[in-house]
């Protein structure tokens, strides 16, 4: 069975130009991502079909084939000894009779990957199912049919008893034999018991109880009656308590709070009252005080008013004079100058004459002399004017001031002095007016506030008295003394009230029915009669006819001292039924335990008291007959699993055949240069593993091997499954499709490797060998092979990942 044809029209990013016809030995050549990898995948999933390469299972065994989700388009030509067939989708398997196991295992190489299967436990499933392919072995059938047996059946696979969901053999088995040595060591003691003289000694020591017992119920119950009698008598006195309390309720602790709460105000308000009014006092003694100051002032200011206007006056004048005598040093330095310019010309004019030509010049020289010096003398005068005037002004002024001012002055240095000091006494006064003007307000105000809120007193103190009064009269009372009076005897009769309601309580509390009464602080008269009622009520119940004095003396009992007696008959008791019940409770149990197991279902009373040595006896017989059953059962179980087992070893010993009578250790030995003489299939406790022996006699797995050997053997085991599935006697041949399997190799190994699988080719064997190494194209093309470079045969698409 050979490819003759395929092409992979579309499949991902993959086209190929045309079909390829692959020779005996065809390598195709490319580098990564040139197709390689997707050129075995669609081939791959031609063969599988549709439906099944998306199925979990094949998914898992061969991995990473959904790489690329789409179904390839294309076809794969098949030639064999039948007749040729063209695969499109899933044909494959059907036609060939190759299974999904075999295909991978067998024929296609994947990932550079040889091994048979990559889990090494799921391989001896490979070697059995080709062995019963091809011998007709049922040792599938054989597996099958012990696990549908170990399924139902009572033991292990090692033979011991087992427990099931719903049949528990085991469990079952072990308590039967349990049980059966408890029964044998307890029947001599059965043998020996006498049940009827230690029951009638029991039953009397039951009386005794019985009687002991009812008369410590009379005692409570004559307790009872008088605790309700004495409960009667304290609910009579509440009731006049409480029409007494009922007069006192309107006196509470909150009144009298409320009473010294309001006197401490009057109180407090009263002692502020006093406050105003000195802050009043004293208030109106400031006024008096500031209005005198205001009038004294008043006279200063009337003193001072005149002498300050004429000192003003005064002020001015001094100041026009000063600023005038600023000119007195200019007027001097002039009148002095004009004064010697007037001599000079007059002195000199007529002596200029006297060298004059003629009189005219001399008379015109005199005049002119003349007329200059009377000017500058006029001029002069002048001066000596406006000067005496300005002493003239200094003398009006100082005597105007001495005048006005009742006082002489020397100069104005004193008279300036004694207007300042005129000025500023007047202005003092005015200052000081304002100042106590201002006083004198803002003390008016305070005293005016002073006055409200001495009259907001008032009325707050009027307001308060008014609710005392309205208080007292209300608690019927005169004073605060009188309502602390009237609390005291209040508490007084609550106390009363309280200790009666204890009492009660208590009295309630000892006889067990302390729901009857209210949970209220304060009953009412209604709930005192009806708790009265409901005590009679309960009196009356109670089941005891004595009289009160019969009801008296049972009091006198001691409940404690009967309660000690009847534990002592009671442990009597406890001993008789205790010797009695110990084997009873023996059989009881070993009964139960029988019965819980499902050993003894005849037993359905578990509350019988009395088992007899007839029953004891039946139940060993059931036990006796249950054990006799179930070691029959295992030893038939255990018999049939071993004849499977022998049936089952008889069978894979046909394994070992595909390893014997095959080509496997002749292609292996020429392969790794006859270093190896021997390959074998051997099987121990369920596991099979193959060996190998070198010609020293050491013995190896494949593990143990060299990663070339290794790819070696299982290239060998490959070939000579194939030869064994497609007609070692027919002769027919098959195809390989080869991922690169032999990376591992050094260029020498891979050489001889590939002239190996010329030599197959040769025998008819169909390799097509997909690559990416230089050097088995190189080793290709120097043997002869047929060399397919992809990025030729294929459209300008990259493979994608």
């Amino acid at each position: 069975m050979i490819i003759k044809e395929f092409h992979i029209r579309k499949y991902g990013p993959l086209s190929y130009k045309e079909p390829i016809k692959p020779q005996k030995f065809t390598i195709f050549y490319g580098e990564n991502e040139s197709g390689k990898t997707l050129t075995i995948e669609a081939i791959l999933k031609l063969f599988l079909g549709k439906k099944e390469y998306k199925k979990k299972n094949t998914e898992s065994m061969y991995q990473n084939i959904n790489r690329i989700s789409d179904f390839p388009i294309g076809y794969v030509s098949i030639k064999s000894v039948n007749g040729e067939f063209t695969i499109e989708n899933g044909e494959f398997i059907e036609k060939s009779n190759i299974s999904l196991e075999e295909l991978k295992n067998i024929l296609v190489v994947r990932n550079s990957d040889l091994s048979i299967e990559e889990d090494n436990r799921k391989e001896p499933e490979i070697y059995t199912k080709i062995s019963e392919k091809l011998i007709g072995s049922k040792i599938t059938e054989i597996e099958n049919l012990r696990k549908k047996i170990l399924e139902r059946a009572i033991i292990t696979e090692k033979g011991s008893l087992k427990d099931q969901k719903q049949a528990p053999y085991k469990t079952k088995y072990d308590t039967a034999n349990t049980l059966l040595k408890e029964i044998q060591s307890l029947l001599p003691d059965l043998e020996k018991q006498d049940y009827f003289s230690l029951e009638e000694e029991i039953s009397k020591t039951k009386e005794q109880i019985e009687q002991l017992e009812q008369t410590l119920v009379n005692v409570k119950l004559a307790k009872q009656k008088m605790i309700f009698t004495e409960i009667t008598e304290h609910t009579v006195g509440l009731e006049g308590l409480v029409d007494e309390i009922s007069n006192y309720e309107k006196y509470t602790i909150d009144k009298l709070n409320q009473l010294s709460t309001l006197y401490s105000q009057i109180k407090e308000k009263s002692d502020n009252r006093e406050k105003v009014k000195e802050a009043i006092e004293k208030t109106e003694e400031i006024l008096n005080s500031l209005q005198k100051q205001l009038e004294e002032n008043s006279k200063t200011i009337t003193k001072t008013r005149e002498k300050s206007m004429i000192a003003k006056t005064l002020n001015n004048d001094i100041a026009n004079y000063e600023q005038q005598n600023l000119e007195k040093p200019r007027l001097v330095k002039a009148k002095n100058l004009s004064l010697t310019l007037a001599l000079l010309v007059i002195l000199v004019g007529p002596l200029i004459s006297i060298f004059m030509p003629n009189i005219l010049y001399k008379s015109i020289s005199i005049s002119i002399a003349l007329a200059l010096g009377i000017i500058f003398l006029l001029r002069t005068f002048d001066y000596i004017r406006k000067l005496r005037t300005l002493d003239n002004i200094y003398s009006t002024i100082l005597k105007h001031a001495t005048t006005n001012l009742n006082s002489s002055f020397s100069n104005l240095e004193n008279l300036k002095e004694e207007i300042s000091k005129i000025i500023n006494e007047y202005e003092s006064a005015l200052e000081k007016e304002k100042e106590l003007n201002s006083k004198k307000l803002s003390t008016e105000e305070r005293k005016k506030e002073l006055d409200g809120t001495k009259n907001e007193l008032n009325s707050e103190i009027d307001k308060i008295k008014n609710q005392i009064n309205s208080l007292l009269k209300e608690l019927s009372i005169n004073s605060i003394e009188e309502m602390q009076e009237k609390l005291k005897k209040k508490s007084e009769l609550e106390n009363q009230y309280q200790s009666l309601i204890s009492q009660i309580e208590a009295k309630i509390r000892v006889s067990g029915i302390r729901e009857i009464l209210s949970k209220n602080l304060r009953l009412t008269k209604n709930e005192l009669t009806s708790l009265k009622n409901r005590i009679q009520e309960l009196s009356n119940q109670i089941n005891i006819h004595e009289d009160l004095a019969q009801l008296t003396e049972l009091t006198k009992h001691n409940e404690d001292e009967i309660d000690k007696e009847i534990k002592i008959v009671r442990e009597k008791l406890e001993k008789l039924q205790k010797q009695q019940s110990e084997t009873q409770t023996r059989l009881r149990d070993i009964f139960k335990e029988a019965w819980s197991n499902s050993l003894y279902p005849e037993f359905t009373n578990q509350n019988t008291d009395v088992f007899f040595v007839s029953d004891i006896l039946t139940l060993k017989e059931t036990l006796e007959r249950f054990v006799e059953n179930m070691n029959k059962q295992m030893e038939d179980e255990i018999t049939a699993l071993e004849i499977l087992r022998e049936i089952e070893d008889e069978e894979r010993k046909n394994i070992s055949t595909l390893f014997q009578d095959s080509n496997l250790m002749k292609i292996f030995t020429e392969l790794t240069d006859s270093r190896y003489i021997n390959i074998s299939y051997e099987r121990n406790e369920g596991i099979g593993r193959i060996t190998l022996t070198d010609k020293s006699g050491n013995i190896f797995t494949p593990e143990q091997l060299s990663a070339g050997t290794y790819d070696q053997l299982y290239f060998s085991i490959r070939l000579a499954l194939a030869e064994h599935l497609f007609g070692k006697n027919s002769g027919e041949k098959a195809f390989f499709i080869l991922d690169d399997p032999f990376v591992r190799y050094d260029k020498n190994r891979l050489e001889k490797q590939i002239k190996k699988l010329v030599d197959l080719s040769n025998q008819g064997w169909q390799f097509l060998y997909f690559t990416a190494k230089d050097e088995v194209v190189e080793i290709g093309e120097k043997t002869g092979i047929d060399i397919i470079k992809l990025d030729e045969v294929t459209n300008d698409k990259k493979e994608t990942k």
